[in-house]
């Protein structure tokens, strides 16, 4: 058993409720297998958008340069941004499985807490990528186009069913789970 004391998952807890695990995705910088996508993407993006910028500083530079530089933005978040921002997002964002419960505490600016009744989750899916860390899925993915889907710069969470993210300990988490 995992229960740090310092965790916001405890201002969570009902009466009486144990907490069985906490803990927290892995921190730091992760790239996915939808960055094989979006990097090489951003990349023509932005190439094609600087060769415009530059290109347009000998001639009417001005109304170019505001049609050019906007692409050229969208190519670097879409690079490197949304990745970074998603590291921030990580060190806002707390586990828990308690004896009843999934907790979920996350959110930049906002708070925001999911809370998931044990008896009530249909399905739980491990995604494993490397020994043992790996994503706890909680309920069934959907499909939201033609994009990878463990993408989520363009898609919103209606799609996305709540999970536990980059956890090291996945497979003991999932045991856990099943044990509560």
């Amino acid at each position: 058993m995992t229960a740090h004391t310092d965790s916001p998952i405890h201002q969570e807890l009902r009466p009486g409720e144990q907490l069985l695990w906490n803990g927290r995705p892995m921190q730091g910088l992760h790239i996915r297998r939808a960055d094989l996508f979006y990097i090489p993407l951003a990349a023509v993006i932005g190439s094609i958008a600087l060769l415009w910028i530059v290109r347009s500083v000998g001639g009417d530079g001005g109304t170019l340069l505001c049609f050019g530089a906007p692409f050229v933005l969208m190519g670097c978040y879409i690079a490197f941004g949304r990745i970074a921002m998603e590291a921030i997002t990580y060190r806002q964002t707390y586990y828990g499985l308690t004896d009843q419960r999934i907790l979920i505490i996350s959110g930049l600016l906002v708070r925001e807490v999911t809370r998931l009744d044990l008896n009530t989750i249909t399905e739980v899916t491990l995604q494993q990528r490397f020994g043992d860390a790996g994503t706890i899925l909680f309920g069934v993915e959907g499909q939201s186009g033609r994009l990878p889907q463990d993408s989520s710069w363009l898609s919103t969470n209606h799609h996305r069913p709540p999970r536990f993210e980059q956890l090291v300990d996945a497979e003991h988490v999932v045991w856990l789970i099943h044990q509560a």
